[in-house]
């Protein structure tokens, strides 16, 4: 298989940012919502599909 230079690149961000948080996931979790909640121009909004929708 093989390896997507962008993923790996990823993974190892995530790494890095886990390791700040001294390999706590919930202390990382609690720090990316915070992130987000600070800039939340950058989120996506998902839309709910509606029933009968041409999107279905």
């Amino acid at each position: 298989m093989n390896q997507d230079p962008i993923v790996e690149e990823i993974h190892d961000i995530r790494e890095q940012l886990l390791q700040e948080c001294g390999g706590d996931l919930a202390q990382l979790m609690a720090r990316l919502k915070a992130e987000e909640a600070q800039d939340k121009a950058r989120l996506i909004k998902i839309m709910k599909k509606e029933p009968g929708s041409i999107y279905s």
